[in-house]
């Protein structure tokens, strides 16, 4: 969805397109636009087509095309797959239950392109929007290096600050050696929207 504040917009929403970046219907022209990959600098053909990013930039009067100032794009959870449910369309990575449909876009190194081309232990990167109940719509799936590190963002639960632990749904984190950022309090609290990077 977008929101106009003074001809600024802000959208969020899954890329359907390119020659440009189309994001919710709108096509917004990229030039001289900052985009940014997990926090780090990056260009256009970074991008992929079912990555939900958020755009910064304003829209002309028809609604149907813009300029984009900024575009960000941050994955919802990065790990390896511990369970695959064919029948149900879903899998769980670090504990998050992600679930598929026709319109989840798979990377072309994912053979087929669906979930039956992914296998228990595969490392993925997973793009979506999240429900109420804390389920991942998927809108892109991509396979990463086995190498690479985790990550997870959803709401905290169950923080226990002397132990410094928490839960992502059903991932238990260990906090004990992270650095704290943003936190009010400097601590975790539960019901924070957090993310967590680590291995």
């Amino acid at each position: 969805s977008g929101i106009d504040r003074g001809g600024k917009t802000i959208a969020q929403g899954a890329i359907t397109g390119f020659g440009s970046v189309i994001v919710n219907g709108v096509r917004y022209s990229t030039t001289g636009a900052a985009i940014t990959i997990d926090d780090q600098p990056g260009i256009e053909s970074d991008l992929r087509v079912g990555q939900v990013v958020r755009v910064e930039g304003s829209v002309d009067a028809g609604g149907t095309t813009g300029t984009a100032t900024r575009i960000s794009y941050d994955d919802d959870v990065e790990g390896p797959i511990k369970s695959i449910d064919l029948a149900a369309g879903t899998l769980v990575v670090l504990g998050q239950t992600v679930r598929v449909g026709a319109s989840t876009s798979f990377d072309d190194r994912i053979s087929p392109r669906s979930l039956a081309g992914l296998a228990v232990g595969d490392r993925v990167e997973v793009s979506g929007l999240t429900t109420a109940g804390g389920v991942i719509e998927a809108t892109r799936i991509e396979t990463k290096p086995a190498s690479s590190a985790v990550e997870v963002k959803g709401t905290a639960s169950s923080v226990d600050t002397v132990s410094r632990r928490l839960r992502v749904n059903a991932q238990q984190v260990d906090y004990s050696a992270a650095q704290l950022a943003n936190f009010p309090s400097g601590q975790p609290a539960n019901g924070d929207l957090v993310e967590v990077k680590g291995s």
